[in-house]
């Protein structure tokens, strides 16, 4: 378990640029990417509680929800490469704001956090630093974990 800061700053890799291991699937793709994770997320505890439901938003979500309480473990680097793929593809069919371009070092910012290209976001975490395991929560990070997932993949 992590204890100290320095200890979490080496876990994520914070003073390293993110690199995905695919890049951005193009948007055609993504429904299929979606579908390949959920399978190779098979032998999850969650996964295999549900059916695997017949529309792609529904499957989408179902994919958020199963990573949200997903344990933080090491991942398939497989795993990891879909999911680089369809994040990053879902991600450049929205407009992000650059934090370099705001008129300060520091800022407090008024919109979908998800939107901001940043080197780090401040987020209220519990004393284990993973916050929120609530599927479909609305918290900052249950949203980034669905969002990137990697940044979390290092975690154990």
């Amino acid at each position: 378990m992590l204890t100290t800061l320095p200890d979490y700053r080496h876990a994520v890799a914070l003073d390293e640029p993110f690199r995905p291991l695919s890049a951005p699937a193009p948007a055609g793709e993504l429904e299929l990417l979606t579908s390949l994770a959920l399978r190779m997320l098979g032998d999850d505890p969650w996964v295999g509680r549900f059916r695997l439901p017949r529309e792609a938003g529904d499957r989408r979500r179902m994919l958020r929800a199963v990573l949200t309480v997903r344990e933080p473990a090491p991942l398939d680097p497989e795993l990891v490469a879909v999911l680089d793929a369809l994040l990053g593809g879902e991600r450049q069919q929205r407009p992000l704001a650059n934090a370099l371009t705001l008129p300060a070092p520091i800022a407090v910012w008024r919109g979908d956090i998800t939107r901001l290209r940043a080197d780090a976001i401040v987020n209220a975490a519990n004393d284990a630093l993973l916050g929120c395991f609530q599927p479909m929560h609305a918290c900052v990070r249950v949203v980034f974990r669905g969002e990137d997932e990697a940044v979390y993949r290092e975690l154990s």
